[in-house]
């Protein structure tokens, strides 16, 4: 597991994964003449810091100079000499063009694409958190339970269905274009692969599909097989055709050698099918949309869900009767609600202070959040009471600051479902005065929350017979 240390130094910006591995990375000599940490672009864009490199070009963590008192970052990434051709300068032009109208919670902002004299460059979101591929490799190399996987799953596919019904097709989906923030995932580069037109360095071919490395026009269907290797390998920690010396397949190969995906323990035979689906070689048999793979991996929780409810309902009844149900099976919280709540406090930004400090404050907010969730660990999410010592205590001081700011209320509901899950595990194995514990921390944060009131009920039910024998 990383320290805090290394977090900061894995917490960029979506720009970061954008320019993360590809399937080759170009040996072009370093140009004298690409800009460095200071230089100020078409006299608007000054680069702070330098946060990333890979196959398309560096990219910088911005101030825009335009913009009085200037409060947040932006992202900015040049794109390498070799791969400023004018062809490839128009069509990724029009990419940015076509791709700034999207207006989703689960695709990064793109702002616009300049040049200054012969440098092109991209003007991005500056986000705080993750790429997708490290949080694989540093903490799930074994894969991740599939309830924590869900909301990533979900929103990389909402994200891509969203482009899709716009016309777009991402072409190079992969994990390192997936950014995770507290607020949840950030798909990247839609179109950027295409544009460049570069063979080599646009197609990541581990995660291309037969198609694709066959020179095919791009198909929706080839984001689907795209996006069933990239939740497989979030669910497993590992690319589903793999060679005997553990190197990822090309999807050619694969269907040359007559490679199958092999189930994923934990998940169901029907969630597994719709892997399978997604994962065709052939694109004619091949799911045919990103939404029909997320409800089939959903559809199957539901049944689970139900019968598991339908259990634990006639238990109580047996218990106690029957008498008020209504606290335990009362209607479900509202995430969306919770998160307006905050933003709609009706309180007033602090004055005199300094807003450039907020992603700052996200950022170290994400550091905790991730710290105190695995392991679990109640003083990094919200109980040390040090100044900004813990992620609650961030996220409440970007709020002071920013009211508006939704990624540190969506940062504050990811402290109190942390608190739920633990509560449910050590409820689940019997340890009733820690769960109860964590029950009473979460509620504090959601006083209001049906979930949190009727899992509390349940505990205090089991505690009560105990504390009577005590006594």
């Amino acid at each position: 597991m990383t320290s805090p240390a290394d977090e900061t130094a894995t917490a960029a910006t979506a720009a970061t994964a954008a320019t993360a591995a590809t399937a080759a990375v170009s040996n072009d000599p370093p140009d004298p003449r690409t800009p460095s940490v200071g230089a100020v672009l078409k006299g608007k864009y000054r680069l702070e810091s330098k946060i990333g490199e890979g196959g398309m070009g560096v990219v910088f963590r911005a101030i825009d100079l335009e913009v009085p008192e200037s409060t947040s970052y932006t992202a900015v990434k040049l794109i390498k000499p070799s791969l400023s051709t004018p062809a490839s300068k128009a069509a990724l032009s029009k990419e940015v063009e076509d791709t700034k109208r999207f207006h989703n919670d689960y695709i990064v902002g793109v702002y616009g694409f300049e040049q200054d004299g012969n440098v092109a460059f991209m003007v991005m979101e500056y986000l705080t958190g993750r790429p997708l591929d490290k949080l694989i490799a540093e903490d799930y190399a074994l894969g991740m339970e599939f309830k924590l996987a869900w909301p990533i799953i979900k929103g990389m596919g909402e994200g891509l269905s969203y482009a899709h019904k716009r016309g777009c097709v991402h072409s190079d989906f992969k994990p390192s274009n997936v950014f995770v923030t507290a607020a949840g995932p950030k798909v990247l580069d839609f179109g950027v692969a295409r544009a460049i037109g570069a063979p080599i360095i646009g197609l990541t071919a581990a995660y291309a599909s037969c198609e694709m490395l066959e020179g095919r026009a791009c198909d929706f269907r080839d984001d689907v097989y795209a996006f069933g290797l990239v939740a497989y390998q979030l669910l497993s920690g590992k690319h589903p055709f793999l060679d005997q010396f553990g190197r990822e397949r090309r999807a050619i190969e694969a269907r040359r050698d007559e490679m199958t995906v092999a189930p994923i323990r934990g998940l169901s035979r029907r969630q597994c099918s719709a892997l399978e689906g997604a994962l065709q070689f052939d694109r004619q048999k091949r799911t045919p949309s990103v939404q029909e793979v997320v409800e089939a991996l959903e559809r199957e929780s539901r049944p689970v869900l139900w019968l598991a409810a339908v259990g634990l309902l006639l238990a109580v009844l047996f218990a106690i009767g029957g008498f008020n149900l209504y606290k335990y099976y009362g209607p479900q919280d509202s995430d969306d609600a919770f998160v307006a709540r905050l933003l709609n406090s009706g309180a007033a930004p602090v004055a005199g202070v300094d807003r450039s400090t907020i992603p700052g404050l996200l950022e170290l907010g994400d550091q905790y959040l991730h710290e105190g969730r695995n392991p679990f660990n109640a003083g990094l999410l919200s109980e040390n009471p040090l100044p900004l010592s813990s992620a609650l205590l961030a996220y409440q001081a970007v709020l002071k600051v920013d009211p508006a700011n939704r990624a540190a209320a969506k940062g504050i509901l990811a402290i109190v479902n942390a608190y739920k899950g633990e509560a449910r595990r050590l409820f689940d194995g019997g340890d009733l005065k820690k769960a109860e514990q964590m029950t009473g921390i979460a509620l504090r944060l959601w006083p209001d929350s049906v979930d949190l009131q009727s899992l509390d009920a349940r505990i205090r039910d089991k505690l009560r017979p105990i504390a009577q024998q005590s006594s």
